[in-house]
């Protein structure tokens, strides 16, 4: 059995603007005991905004803006990440349908 656990991450918040930066995902199968853990970045459609929450209101990035920026666009990444959900037997995650929100929006941009 493949038991999947992802989240994506924004440059604004908002899930409908192309925003989607990044997928990180980890995947255990049961039977081998293999683990895959990844973030697959993503060169978003929208700008950052580092303004709105966190430490001292801004938003601390992973990695730096210029990093995304130079990633490979979604539909780039497409294939990649959905052949780790498609051949995943169980998903689990915390707010899940955000994340499937941020998913979809990249799609129909």
């Amino acid at each position: 059995m493949r038991i999947l656990t992802f989240d994506t991450e924004s440059s604004t918040g908002c899930v409908n603007d192309g925003s989607l930066c990044s997928f990180g995902y980890y995947l255990f199968d049961t039977e081998t005991g293999n683990a895959l853990q990844e973030d697959i970045l993503i060169k978003p459609m929208a700008k950052f905004r580092k303004g709105i929450i966190g430490k001292n209101g801004k938003i601390g990035l992973a990695y730096d803006e210029s990093v995304f920026y130079a990633s490979p666009k979604f539909s780039f990444q497409y294939e990649k990440i959905k052949n780790i959900i498609s051949t995943s037997d169980v998903v689990i995650g915390f707010a899940i349908e955000n994340d499937v929100k941020y998913l979809r929006d990249a799609c129909d941009k």
